[in-house]
């Protein structure tokens, strides 16, 4: 044989290695092959991929979904999984997120469970908003101000430390 398992005795072979390989014989001087196709065993462990990955509120990102073997043979089992999330969309394993969090994404084929793992952070801001407005503020207190940026799918939070305050007029 040229690969593919192994024979076990004289002439039984055990194939673990899926792929087409060649098995021949030879009696004399006389040889002659046949070939032996050897596909996958049942899966015994299913893995998804990215693991973990952090995207941009509303990029989108493919899973894939691999079973492998006992005999470590791996195939690509993504249109056989059902996949499903605990946030964001999910078509299929085509998946995209517009809230921030963190969010897992689940694939299961033949009974078998994989999870990743996807982290969604805000866009680019599209607005600011600054609290508190309108403030009446006796001479010399301390008034605090937060700025806090938005994004086109709503998604808030405070840069109050890196945004730049400045003050004008006094008339």
């Amino acid at each position: 044989t040229s690969g593919g398992g192994t024979f076990v005795s004289q002439h039984g072979f055990v194939g673990t290695v899926s792929g087409t390989y060649t098995i021949q014989v030879t009696y004399g001087t006389i040889a002659t092959i046949t070939v032996v196709s050897i596909n996958h065993a049942e899966s015994t462990l299913l893995r998804i991929a990215p693991v973990y990955t952090v995207i941009t509120a509303g990029e989108a990102i493919d899973y894939q979904a691999t079973a492998t073997d006992m005999y470590d043979n791996q195939w690509d089992v993504t249109d056989a999984a059902t996949f499903t999330t605990s946030g964001g969309s999910l078509l299929a394993n085509h998946f995209t997120g517009t809230a921030c969090g963190t969010y897992m994404i689940t694939a299961v084929y033949k009974g078998q469970p994989a999870a990743a793992t996807v982290t969604i952070n805000h866009a680019a801001p599209a607005g600011l908003s600054l609290a508190p407005i309108d403030v009446a503020a006796t001479a010399g207190s301390n008034v605090e101000y937060h700025a806090t940026a938005t994004d086109t799918y709503g998604n808030t939070w405070d840069v109050s430390d890196v945004a730049t305050f400045t003050s004008s007029g006094g008339d």
